[in-house]
């Protein structure tokens, strides 16, 4: 296991950018299963059984005694008392970060909150020779005219510099033009890891669904379909598993997820099920095409989630009585394609597009990768959860940092 520390004045519940980061940043590395991730903070509180935290006073920015202290360096240059305070919160982090080989430390290098901790990492990055160290770049406080601070002199000095030993890592490229500028570096000197979102959280995902998507690695798609129907022989399933396999051969990595409940009310529903599944296996669509309902029973809150987790709503049904999931999918602003049948017909909406069952998979596919195409909202909505969910944020730009050496 690689053991990881990661350092900031507090830790979750305390409410700020920072401490959201850095608690996505443990959970994204403990959910890896090969990192042994501890958290030292000055407060906070862990409910996560993968990670460490440990609680270090001295690290909080509110700490009594760090308070003082940034209050006196205002006034003079050396307190009598800073080496002491520095070098017994020294001792404590070194016991704390005993067998880490890798220590991410967040804000505390380049913002003034307390100096004394600032000064403990900047001496344990000298020391520690076997741990690989990186300053985490939130903000700066020596280029932010909100900061006039004495940085000529110590240990104020020590924001206006990069250690030797910590990799600068700016969270934009506007911060690390800044970091360039403020410490004299260029080309990757600095690298760039944006912050990013845990996509389940945002679009407020039950349980189900979020674990669903975590297994199934659904933000990673390039396309997730919803068919909200049960198993029966009028809702055309074979025709989307289909549909799925022509896109797929287009190289596209696309998913379909089915509600796929066996109907209660129809004897054929189970045998229906076992001819689907071959259908399934015959096109080689195991890890692409899903019914739900033998994952977890979907309910009002579930089904809710699904229309926000899915990129569009595919429904290729040969007879219907109205066609709700038309309009529930519509409101969840999802691009609709489905089969021009009475009274699927009745319904109409910019995004909602229909094509003629007598159509080929292939015709059909390649229609429908044209309307996602031109569609604005999907093709932005792919780009940010490419860009930013942390699951991509970490194969682009956490990943490759574990290849550095000390």
């Amino acid at each position: 296991m690689i053991e990881i520390a990661l350092i900031h004045y507090s830790y979750p519940p305390t409410i700020g950018g920072v401490e959201r980061v850095v608690a996505e940043h443990a959970r994204l590395l403990a959910d890896r299963g090969r990192f042994k991730v501890r958290v030292l903070a000055g407060s906070g509180e862990n409910t996560v059984p993968e990670i460490s935290l440990r609680v270090v006073p001295g690290l909080s920015s509110a700490d009594p005694v760090a308070k003082a202290m940034r209050e006196a360096l205002l006034e003079e240059e050396t307190p009598q008392d800073f080496p002491a305070l520095r070098n017994a919160l020294q001792a404590d982090l070194r016991r704390e970060l005993e067998g880490c080989q890798y220590v991410f430390v967040h804000n505390l290098m380049t913002m003034p909150f307390n100096p004394a901790a600032t000064a403990a990492l900047w001496n344990l990055a000298s020391d520690m020779l076997n741990a690989r160290f990186f300053n985490w770049i939130h903000d700066l406080a020596a280029t932010n005219p909100d900061y006039p601070l004495p940085y000529s002199r110590p240990p104020w000095d020590l924001l206006t510099h990069c250690h030797p030993r910590m990799l600068p890592i700016a969270v934009s490229r506007h911060r690390k033009k800044e970091a360039d500028g403020l410490f004299g570096l260029s080309g990757d000197g600095c690298r760039v890891v944006p912050n990013g979102i845990d996509p389940s959280e945002i679009l407020g995902l039950t349980e189900p669904v979020a674990q669903l998507a975590r297994d199934r690695a659904l933000f990673e798609r390039d396309i997730v379909f919803f068919y909200p129907a049960r198993l029966l022989r009028r809702k055309n399933v074979e025709f989307a598993i289909e549909i799925l396999a022509a896109i797929r051969a287009t190289g596209q990595n696309a998913a379909c997820l089915v509600t796929g409940a066996a109907d209660p009310h129809n004897a054929d529903s189970q045998a229906y099920r076992e001819s689907l599944r071959r259908a399934i296996a015959e096109k080689g669509l195991e890890d692409s095409f899903f019914f739900l309902s033998e994952r977890f029973p979907v309910s009002d809150a579930d089904l809710a989630s699904l229309y926000v987790l899915s990129d569009a709503l595919l429904y290729p049904s040969r007879q219907e009585g109205f066609g709700l999931p038309l309009i529930e999918g519509s409101l969840a602003r999802l691009p609709v394609f489905c089969s021009g049948i009475p009274p699927l017909d009745e319904i109409r909406s910019p995004r909602i597009h229909f094509f003629p069952l007598n159509d080929s998979p292939d015709t059909i596919a390649a229609w429908m990768l044209q309307k996602l195409l031109q569609d604005g909202s999907h093709q932005q909505r792919k780009e940010m959860l490419r860009k930013y969910a942390w699951s991509s944020l970490f194969e682009q730009h956490l990943a490759p940092l574990f290849q550095t050496q000390n």
